[in-house]
């Protein structure tokens, strides 16, 4: 009798549990992508389709990969209707530079849909390399700020009503570290267009300069084009691409401006296009 109750017991214990699953259902889709508005932010969108007829409860999404220092998590929890597709959005950590197996990024979910429950690790898909992308630029860029930081001046130069090319300096001073920066030119953002000796818009402006002694480099521009929508909605304009030759990589840091320079430079947009 006793043992019986026992596995009357235990039969009831299990049928109150739901099923596990150690995959993601079929229809669900997992990838990564990257909006340019959160390039600075280092924000990453874990993009979930539910492709199931039911809704998908999403608990817990996770984010990992060898060439990122931790991972990123998001626990907010959701639910996604049959046909919907979900951002979440977690922050980057710092990237690894040091040399490292080739290694799959993982995203692990926490997921219940109808009576199954259960933790799948995929490998995203990433349509646009964004990953790459994102470690190849942080690291080229930490390899800059350990030889000679390039940095953009505080001010803004330009003439109300003069209709010129504004001009700002970069700044870049060597730290002593072993190792040599070159400047190799300068090319224009998708809100500046750089100007030659001339005035003349032009692609990329040629610097050819290694930074062995304090250096600066002054930029001159004009608008990209005069409309107010492209200053409404700017997201990554005043990022000036400095391509860089250092520790025998050649390749493109973003050279950020303050807040202070960024307004000053919508300000003379709005003055050189008399709007």
């Amino acid at each position: 009798m006793r043992r019986a109750l026992v596995v009357i017991l235990s039969l009831l214990v299990l049928a109150g549990c739901a099923p596990a699953s150690a995959g993601l259902p079929d229809g669900v889709e997992v990838s990564v992508l990257q909006n340019r508005s959160d390039y600075a932010s280092r924000t990453l969108e874990i993009s979930i389709f539910n492709g199931e007829d039911a809704p998908l409860t999403l608990t817990r999404a996770t984010f990992t990969s060898p060439r990122f220092a931790a991972p990123a998590e998001w626990s907010r929890g959701t639910e996604l209707r049959a046909g919907a597709t979900v951002n979440l959005r977690v922050t980057l950590p710092a990237s690894v530079c040091a040399p490292q197996h080739d290694a799959d990024p993982r995203v692990t979910v926490e997921f219940a849909i109808g009576s199954m429950r259960g933790t799948a690790s995929v490998t995203p898909v990433d349509p646009l390399d964004r990953l790459a992308t994102i470690a190849r630029e942080d690291c080229l860029g930490q390899a800059v700020d350990d030889v000679a930081p390039i940095v953009a001046a505080p001010t803004l130069e330009w003439s109300r009503g003069a209709h010129e090319p504004a001009s700002l300096d970069l700044v870049s001073s060597p730290t002593g570290a072993e190792g040599e920066l070159e400047i190799v030119a300068v090319d224009r953002t998708v809100l500046l267009s750089v100007v030659d000796d001339a005035g003349e818009p032009i692609e990329s402006v040629a610097v050819g300069v290694r930074v062995t002694s304090p250096t600066t480099v002054t930029l001159r521009f004009v608008p990209s084009r005069c409309d107010p929508h492209a200053v409404a909605e700017d997201k990554r304009g005043t990022f000036f691409p400095v391509r860089v030759r250092v520790a025998e990589i050649e390749g493109l840091v973003y050279v950020p401006v303050s807040d202070e320079v960024r307004v000053a430079i919508y300000r003379w947009i709005a003055d050189y296009c008399d709007y």
